[in-house]
């Protein structure tokens, strides 16, 4: 109560609306923590499993070259930084490690030059990652005749 506060007879605005504007007074630095730590978590079993550091560097950049990209586009779409976009954001990032680590790692263990390694990575991984995001693709499609704010920030 006031009273037990010490504060005497002092009056508290309230406001349904308060929650919100905490929440995005707080979203800036609480998004840049969890993709720091998703980055770190991601690259940290990418460097476990491949045991390459240079590997590890190039899916780093591929990581961040995501995040760059998302944050762009939500500029460009006017997509506020709430937590229904910080969800899709991190959820990008999960996403772009699956497809490109899958496609990087075949390309770094084929034999032969950049063009061999090329066609080889793209036909043992290709078909796997195309059907993955085909099927990621068409879950999403039903998004399209939502109205709703979560429908139209995830699609």
């Amino acid at each position: 109560t006031v009273q037990a506060s010490g504060l005497g007879y002092a009056a508290f605005a309230y406001s349904v609306a308060d929650i919100y504007l905490e929440q995005d007074a707080i979203m800036l630095g609480y998004t840049v923590q969890n993709l720091a730590w998703l980055i770190l978590a991601v690259l940290a079993a990418v460097l476990l499993l491949s045991a390459d550091l240079v590997f590890t560097a190039t899916m780093a950049v591929s990581v961040l070259s995501c995040c760059a990209h998302m944050f762009g586009w939500m500029v460009l779409t006017e997509t506020p930084l709430n937590a229904l976009s910080l969800i899709p954001l991190l959820l990008s990032v999960g996403l772009c490690i699956d497809y490109s680590m899958h496609i990087a790692h075949a390309f770094w263990v084929a034999a032969g030059d950049a063009q061999q390694r090329t066609v080889s990575a793209l036909e043992s991984r290709g078909p796997a990652v195309a059907n993955g995001g085909a099927s990621t693709g068409l879950s999403q499609l039903l998004l399209i005749f939502g109205r709703s704010l979560v429908f139209t920030t995830f699609f």
